[in-house]
């Protein structure tokens, strides 16, 4: 017999991934990053799916790539629905970005937003002094 979902996870499962990203771009700015996103740029003949043109290795880039001007923090963001599953270059990327000191990566689902706070928020009282 399958497990019944709860009312939250029916809720978080609901949620596009373009409607999550909208919401931590708003999260992120309102926190004072600058954050860059590709924009899908409409659905193939085949399968209605959506097209990201992308060029050179850009296959399976972040979605966000934020920096904070003022803190000097760089964020790379893959976001994800609450069931999605990161594809092998994005897994890549990740792994590769990850690796470089001083950045953060993340996949976010809708699930994490109660650690947006955490990630795009000061990370010592001093960064929340320079913020002010």
């Amino acid at each position: 017999m399958p497990t019944r979902l709860s009312d939250r996870e029916r809720v978080l499962r609901a949620i596009s991934e373009a409607a999550w990203q909208r919401t931590v771009i708003e999260f992120a700015q309102a926190h004072g990053w600058k954050v860059y996103a590709t924009k899908q740029s409409g659905k193939t003949l085949s399968g209605g799916k959506y097209v990201t043109i992308i060029e050179a290795d850009g296959k399976g880039y972040p979605d966000l790539t934020a920096v904070h001007p003022v803190w000097h923090r760089l964020v790379w963001i893959e976001n994800k629905t609450e069931t999605g599953k990161a594809t092998p270059e994005q897994k890549a990327w990740l792994g590769w970005l990850t690796r470089v000191p001083g950045v953060e990566c993340y996949v976010l689902r809708p699930g994490d937003a109660e650690n947006l706070l955490a990630i795009f928020g000061p990370r010592s009282p001093r960064e929340e002094a320079r913020s002010r």
